[in-house]
């Protein structure tokens, strides 16, 4: 009886908090490395398409796609469906043709343009302040890094205050 009550303290004084700080210590490594992935890579240049400017980017954390791969509309719809209740996010798709247009919802956060996609790789993620963060291919391991990207680029939701009401106690 008393070396299970010693085994119980040590589980509690020692073990509980090293498996906790080692949990701790992985999110926050995972943390560092996401935010080494994601250190600037290029300031966007000014551009102007008939409904979206530069300006329209700023607050926002923006995905851009290349519209011309379907595979892109697949996989992207379920991140838009994630993220869409937030107003700090917003996806735009470059399409080639008009007939392409209607295959994209066309909403306040999901934009489709007429025009090439100027980057190399299918799918850049810029930030609020727009500027290019990472770039990805539609292969299984960099969209599984942009999952875990969006998240971290999106300004965290203001939380509300504490409001305690007192006069009952009075």
């Amino acid at each position: 009886m008393k070396a299970l009550r010693i085994i119980s303290i040590l589980a509690l004084l020692v073990l509980f908090p090293a498996i906790s700080y080692l949990y701790l210590i992985k999110g926050f490594n995972f943390r560092m490395d996401a935010l080494k992935d994601l250190e600037p890579k290029e300031q966007l240049e000014a551009f102007d398409y008939p409904n979206v400017s530069l300006n329209d980017l700023k607050g926002k954390a923006t995905l851009i796609f290349d519209g011309h791969n379907m595979k892109a509309k697949s996989l992207l719809e379920p991140v838009y469906d994630e993220f869409s209740h937030r107003e700090e996010f917003q996806m735009i798709g470059f399409v080639a043709d008009s007939a392409a247009l209607r295959l994209y919802k066309n909403t306040k956060q999901w934009m489709t343009l007429l025009g090439d996609f100027p980057y190399e790789k299918e799918i850049a993620l810029i930030d609020t302040g727009g500027v290019i963060r990472n770039f990805y291919d539609l292969d299984s391991i960099s969209f599984k890094a942009l999952i875990q990207h969006i998240p971290i680029i999106i300004p965290r939701e203001k939380e509300q205050d504490i409001v305690l009401k007192r006069e009952d106690e009075k």
